[in-house]
């Protein structure tokens, strides 16, 4: 039995829910959030899109083991530590930092059976001379944050289950991966809507050039570079507030370093106008709410 290709081909549990808070009510804009937290505790969000096609891949080739990269807290190491258990892999991640760093993150990573191999911030920037000293013959190569083209397919898939019209889509981006795929698949399905990137780290050119790389000729496709709060995972007060706030209002609970920036924006969006009153939102929870077990 093919046990990725039957576990990532069965249908996944990311319902459309009204998402009601007084901000939004008082600007007549009806919003919507797509739960795609809920597919999964660890393989949460984006990331099982991204790992959908890659470990059917793996599979398909034969390969028996997966090698990837991240930092000390990498939501992507921890999805695919629990995605290689899943489905019958070993695991490897490169982790940039110091050997002696220990967190809740790479416990996780350990206890679905991920060998951890720290590695030098020096070393950690020349990727492929790592994956050649890492990688054995069984290995397929997974890259950090997960984005590859692969990824994007399934990316895609986020936009085929929206059976809604919106006007606009937001959601927060990393390494522009998801991005790429959510605007390709709208393009297609709903070639109306305007998707909004909410990038969450400084300098938003590179991440331009990249998600043009990824997914050519996009004109429904907005990035917006000043909502970072700082840069990547860093957090201000008022990010944080919003955050504890809107789960005690919702029962939802958004992470600082990702959705909880896209949930900033949106509420920005909105108060200025240029999401207007009448028009319909959509918010997509990629997931990473293990980060917030992060923030004192």
């Amino acid at each position: 039995m093919l046990r990725a290709t039957a576990i990532f081909s069965a249908p996944v549990h990311a319902p459309l829910q009204r998402f009601v808070l007084p901000a939004f009510e008082r600007a007549g804009v009806e919003v919507w959030l797509k739960r795609d937290d809920l597919i999964h505790p660890f393989v949460s969000g984006n990331k099982w899109r991204k790992l959908k096609y890659n470990l059917m891949e793996a599979e398909q080739q034969g390969k028996s083991h997966l090698l990837t990269f991240g930092g000390a807290y990498s939501n992507h190491l921890v999805a695919v530590a629990c995605a290689a258990a899943l489905c019958g892999f070993q695991s490897t991640g490169l982790v940039r930092g110091d050997a002696g760093t220990h967190n809740y993150m790479l416990h996780i990573c350990q206890t679905f059976g991920m060998e951890i191999i720290f590695v030098s911030r020096e070393a950690y920037r020349d990727k492929e001379v790592l994956a050649q000293q890492y990688a054995q013959p069984q290995s397929y190569l997974l890259p950090e944050g997960g984005t590859n083209l692969l990824a994007i397919k399934g990316c895609e898939e986020m936009a085929e289950e929206v059976n809604q019209q919106f006007n606009h889509v937001l959601l927060a981006s990393g390494t522009g991966g998801t991005t790429a795929g959510v605007a390709k698949g709208f393009a297609r399905h709903q070639p109306n809507v305007h998707v909004h990137s909410i990038v969450v780290l400084k300098g938003a050119d590179f991440l331009r050039k990249d998600i043009h790389t990824l997914a050519p000729a996009l004109n429904n496709l907005t990035l917006h570079a000043a909502f970072h709060e700082g840069g990547y995972a860093k957090t201000t007060d008022r990010l944080i507030t919003l955050i504890k706030n809107t789960a005690a209002q919702t029962g939802v609970l958004f992470d600082q370093v990702y959705t909880g920036k896209m949930l900033l924006a949106a509420h920005q969006l909105v108060e200025s106008g240029e999401i207007k009153a009448g028009e319909k939102l959509l918010l997509l929870h990629t997931g990473g709410t293990l980060g917030w077990l992060s923030q004192e």
